[in-house]
């Protein structure tokens, strides 16, 4: 069902996204998960192919020049379907370079984020999970490159991605005053000479797979820092903030999916003759389910902006 106070915008989203799981549905993605493949191809092919990875990137870099808004009502469709997987949270990555790389990064990389070139994320660390300013991972000028040296967890789809978008450190934490100085973004090839990644055992059942990767030596283009050299912290919160609305969105649209099984399961399992929906003791909770994902529903809405 598409909702009713969708813009003509986001009701053709919308519409796509009912399309796209036809094919690609919730039985889809439990049989990549069993068959332990771990990126989701023909169904990001599909959605490249149409421009969605495109959503937020302006047309001058090959995207469609759409709102935040808009984005959040694709993701939250597909999670509707069943079909979710971290992968697709790396959109908040292309709302980082879009405000803040240089011209010549932007050419170089939003075009293969518009196509679907797959980019992951490296910030967690071994002794810096929540607590970003602790990483360690150090890059250092040396010339027309940084050399950057360091370790990461966590990374999604990390072997299965083409480049990614790696939070060092320039400075030291122990050198700096205010901890929010210091921090560097590059983009990195993902199979550059001197990483080496680590499949995570990780007990989720999902298509995906997290990374341990190491970090000796890379050789990265200075050409590829994202904005100026230290100040990272403000490009990358403008990015986090977004991805907490993502995930937001994406949770919404599984809890609605959720709610429907269990709307149709309480219309079809009969005891004594009737539905067991017919019963109080299940219309409350499954009342209460909506409510709380109507509420959590405007909640974005409101956080969400233009």
């Amino acid at each position: 069902m598409i909702e009713m106070d969708y813009t003509s915008d986001q009701q053709s989203i919308a519409a796509f996204v009912n399309k796209l799981a036809k094919t690609y549905d919730r039985a889809y993605w439990v049989r990549k998960a069993e068959n332990n493949e771990y990126f989701l191809h023909e169904m990001w092919d599909e959605i490249a192919k149409n421009g969605y990875f495109g959503m937020v990137i302006p047309e001058e870099y090959g995207g469609s020049n759409l709102r935040y808004s808009d984005l959040i009502v694709f993701l939250e469709e597909l999670a509707k379907h069943g079909i979710i997987t971290l992968h697709f949270i790396s959109f908040f990555m292309d709302c980082i370079l879009v405000m803040h790389g240089d011209e010549k990064l932007k050419r170089n990389f939003l075009p293969k984020m518009s196509s679907g070139t797959y980019f992951s994320f490296a910030i967690t660390e071994p002794n810096a999970g929540s607590n970003t300013f602790e990483i360690t991972t150090r890059a250092v000028r040396d010339g027309d490159f940084y050399r950057i040296t360091g370790q990461k967890l966590f990374m999604t789809g990390g072997d299965e991605s083409e480049y990614m978008v790696l939070v060092t450190r320039t400075i030291p934490h122990d050198e700096v005053d205010d901890k929010r100085s210091g921090l560097s973004l590059f983009v990195v090839d993902s199979h550059s000479d001197g990483i080496t990644m680590q499949p995570q055992d990780v007990e989720v059942f999902t298509p995906e797979r997290q990374y341990t990767v190491f970090f000796d030596d890379v050789k990265v283009p200075a050409e590829n820092i994202i904005g100026e050299e230290n100040k990272g912290f403000d490009y990358l919160f403008d990015g986090l903030n977004l991805e907490r609305i993502v995930i937001a969105a994406y949770s919404i649209g599984l809890g609605k999916y959720a709610l429907e099984k269990g709307i149709k399961y309480a219309k079809e399992r009969n005891i004594f003759g009737d539905p067991i929906g017919a019963y109080q003791a299940v219309q409350h909770p499954l009342t209460r389910a909506y409510i709380k994902l109507h509420l959590a529903s405007l909640a974005i809405k409101l956080q969400q902006g233009p």
